[in-house]
């Protein structure tokens, strides 16, 4: 069964910031971290479950790069929601916030 996906805002805006600072670091370095992201989303909506459940989210790495897409899985209604594309080198205790 495949889930429906819901990005909330602070992820959108931690999401956007990301692709915005890998592009100014390198021409289509921006475009290839939305690709990775996407591809992991792809595969939580497949198979949520997969993933460490940690403080009743669930946590998944982005390949290739240094983030941790944030998300809780509700059953009931088939649908995610990331709560925060995380940058893995800030503080943990910030995850979850």
């Amino acid at each position: 069964m495949e889930y429906t996906l819901k990005i909330v805002a602070k992820a959108r805006r931690e999401l956007f910031a990301a692709q915005h600072w890998y592009e100014e670091q390198q021409f289509s370095l921006g475009d290839r971290f939305m690709k990775a992201f996407f591809d992991r989303t792809e595969i939580i909506k497949s198979t949520p479950l997969r993933f460490p459940l940690k403080n009743e989210r669930r946590e998944a790495k982005i390949k290739y790069f240094p983030y941790l897409i944030i998300f809780r899985v509700k059953r009931k209604s088939n649908i995610i929601y990331i709560s925060s594309v995380f940058h893995t080198s800030r503080h943990p205790d910030k995850k979850y916030k």
